[in-house]
């Protein structure tokens, strides 16, 4: 529905007039918002772009490559000493629970 403000010539001063598109009408009208959008996004775009200045170059700096690679070091040691630290809990956890079937079965012995 294409609405437009009519000017006097009614009973009240601003007076509303709506005309009815049809489905011609729409879809030329789609037709064209989806060509001057695909055509306008990318001009803005690049001015945008070209607003902002050239790109930052994108090489990696090489101390921050080195501070990685420490860093890469340290997290993988971390997640040995993790895994090792999960193997001992899961001995001793086995250990206390042989220890608790011992005992309980040398108790039923001597009841």
């Amino acid at each position: 529905m294409i609405g437009a403000v009519v000017v006097g010539g009614g009973d009240t001063p601003l007076a509303f007039h709506a005309a009815r598109m049809d489905g011609q009408e729409f879809v030329l009208t789609m037709m064209l918002m989806g060509l001057t959008f695909s055509v306008a996004f990318p001009l803005v775009r690049a001015f945008a772009q070209r607003l902002e200045g050239k790109p930052k170059s994108t090489l990696p700096d090489p101390e921050l490559a080195q501070r990685l690679e420490r860093l890469e070091r340290g997290m993988e040691a971390i997640a040995v000493e993790m895994e090792r630290v999960g193997e001992g809990q899961r001995f001793v956890t086995k250990l206390l629970a042989e220890r608790d079937r011992t005992l309980s079965s040398g108790e039923s012995r001597d009841a």
